[in-house]
């Protein structure tokens, strides 16, 4: 529970950062709170702060943790919360209820300012950083893809069936569909290890986080017609792979594209 309490808190921080949208929405619930309410507005704010609670309740993270890419994504959550609605509700109900144009003018300049310089810009270099393709895949996959293409047209064989890394491999197929995978994309590699230890630890081979010593790594992806097997060199699987008919075909600082002409 701790460590999921740990996690909310982490993405609370990666999506509000040093911005004041989170207190000022507080700020705007409460101030509501104490308002007096019409039936809409007691339904928006219950509906927020419900939504709030069980954001930051640690056993509501546990249960959605899977429908959210393990936990990756939880700051989507977030999303049902209308806090731009209840910023400008209670910014509007606060500047409507003082006396007089000058003190109503001065109060929306004031609350304006808040908003443009209490957020965090969009447009700081934190935030941006170029994709090396239209598809927004890593700059991996786009070489591993790019390879396999130009292997596929100076071998005439155009069948592709690709193993790698998961991060690979669940982004391959965004740019190209016709590529076939060893696996499905939405492994689960925390249940893979109780489920599926023999799988689990192919992967983690394929991701350089285990070495292909003293196994038929190369064996398996033969008899499945595997004919693309991307591994990083931490695997020590070249010899594995070479005994079974596989060939490097392009080779970067830290991974090696291998293919196996016979399949």
């Amino acid at each position: 529970m701790a460590q999921a309490f740990e996690q909310i808190i982490n993405t609370v921080r990666m999506v509000y950062g040093s911005s004041f949208y989170l207190p000022l929405m507080l700020a705007a619930v409460f101030y509501l709170i104490i308002r007096r309410q019409s039936a809409g507005r007691v339904v928006l704010v219950s509906y927020s702060l419900l939504m709030l609670a069980a954001f930051l309740l640690p056993i509501v993270y546990l249960i959605l943790k899977p429908f959210f890419r393990d936990g990756q994504v939880y700051w989507r959550f977030l999303w049902l919360i209308p806090y731009t609605v209840l910023i400008a509700l209670a910014a509007t109900d606060l500047v409507s209820s003082l006396p007089g144009k000058a003190a109503r003018f001065a109060g929306f300049v004031v609350l304006t300012a808040v908003l443009i310089f209490g957020g965090k810009t969009v447009y700081t270099s934190e935030n941006w950083r170029r994709s090396p393709s239209f598809e927004k895949v890593t700059l991996p996959t786009l070489q591993v893809l790019n390879a396999i293409n130009r292997n596929r047209q100076e071998s005439g064989n155009d069948q592709a069936v690709f193993a790698g890394p998961i991060g690979v491999m669940s982004r391959i197929r965004q740019v190209d569909p016709s590529i076939r995978l060893y696996v499905g994309r939405n492994l689960n590699m925390e249940k893979l290890s109780e489920e599926n230890p023999r799988l689990f630890r192919r992967m983690m081979i394929l991701d350089g986080s285990m070495t292909a010593e003293g196994g038929d790594f190369g064996g398996h992806f033969r008899a499945k017609k595997v004919n693309y097997i991307m591994v990083f060199d931490e695997a020590k699987a070249d010899k594995n792979l070479s005994a079974n008919g596989y060939e490097a075909v392009s080779r970067t600082d830290n991974w090696t594209l291998w293919y196996n002409p016979d399949l």
